[in-house]
């Protein structure tokens, strides 16, 4: 019962955050952009992740330029990095 439980929610949460890029770690250096994939993943050329990258290096009067993605197929997330620079 508790595994169905456990296998629901983090579908829903899924299925909530499914397309929406969040920021995950920043210190105006670098920005990490966390957004769930349920399709092929984008390699940091995802047009929704290049703008909240550059969103959020903009508050250091800086310009995002991607560096890498990390994927996580368990979990159906690709971490993208990019450098402020």
């Amino acid at each position: 019962m508790k595994k169905t439980i456990a296998i629901a929610f983090s579908l829903l949460v899924s299925a909530c955050a499914e397309g929406t890029p969040v920021v995950t770690q920043f210190n105006g250096n670098s920005v990490t952009i966390q957004r769930y994939m349920f399709a092929k993943p984008s390699y940091g050329s995802d047009p929704d992740v290049v703008a909240e990258a550059n969103r959020i290096c903009s508050a250091a009067g800086k310009r995002a330029e991607f560096a890498s993605t990390q994927l996580d197929r368990q979990a159906h997330t690709a971490n993208h990095l990019f450098l402020c620079l």
